[in-house]
C-alpha cells in the first residue's frame, strides 16, 4: 500500500476517519477521562491491539481537534466581512451605529487590553468608634481593611476613651 499524509496509508485513514466519525456521534470522547473506553471501542471494531488503537484515536482527535478550529476561523471571517460592510453602509450616515461596529471589531481582533475591575470589599460591621485614628488613617489612605482590622493596634483598649494612645 502507498502511502498517503503524515506517512499512513490509506487504510489507516480510513479507520481514523471512522473513529472521528464515532467521537463526533458522542463528543464525550474528546475528554481524556474517556480515552480507555474509546480505545477498548476501536480495539473490538477493527480488531486490533491496544497500541494502534490508541494511535487511531489520538489521529482522530487530532483532526476533530482541527475541524473545529477551521470552523471556528471561518466564522470568524464572515463575521469580519459582515462588519465591514455594516460599518462602510453606516459611517456616513449613522454615526453611533459606525462606533459601535468598530467597537465590536475591536473586540473580536483583541484590540482591547484586559481590563481588570477592581473591587473593594469593605465590611459593613466594623464598629469605627473603637478605631484609632491612627488605624482610620491607614484605612483611608487605601491600606487593606483586613490587614488593619488584624492588628492589635488599631483599637482602642477603652472604647469610652476618645483619645488616641497609639501615637500617631
Amino acid at each position: 500500500m502507498s502511502e498517503t499524509k503524515d506517512g499512513h496509508t490509506e487504510a489507516v485513514w480510513s479507520k481514523v476517519d471512522a473513529v472521528v466519525t464515532l467521537i463526533l456521534d458522542n463528543l464525550s470522547y474528546l475528554n481524556k477521562g474517556r480515552n480507555p473506553e474509546l480505545v477498548k471501542i476501536v480495539m473490538e471494531r477493527f480488531e486490533i491491539k491496544v497500541r494502534q488503537a490508541e494511535t487511531y484515536v489520538s489521529l482522530a482527535k487530532r483532526e476533530v481537534r482541527k475541524l473545529g478550529r477551521e470552523k471556528k476561523k471561518n466564522a470568524f471571517e464572515k463575521v469580519s466581512r459582515r462588519n465591514e460592510y455594516l460599518y462602510q453602509k453606516s459611517k456616513g450616515e449613522d454615526k453611533k451605529l459606525a462606533f459601535q461596529i468598530n467597537q465590536e471589531y475591536a473586540k473580536l481582533n483583541d484590540l482591547y487590553p484586559d481590563q481588570k475591575v477592581k473591587t473593594e470589599n469593605i465590611n459593613k460591621n466594623i464598629d469605627y468608634d473603637k478605631l484609632t485614628d491612627k488605624a482610620l488613617r491607614r484605612i483611608s489612605v487605601g491600606e487593606d481593611p483586613d490587614v488593619v482590622l488584624s492588628d492589635i493596634t488599631s483599637y482602642r483598649h477603652n472604647a469610652n476613651d476618645s483619645t488616641d494612645t497609639s501615637g500617631s
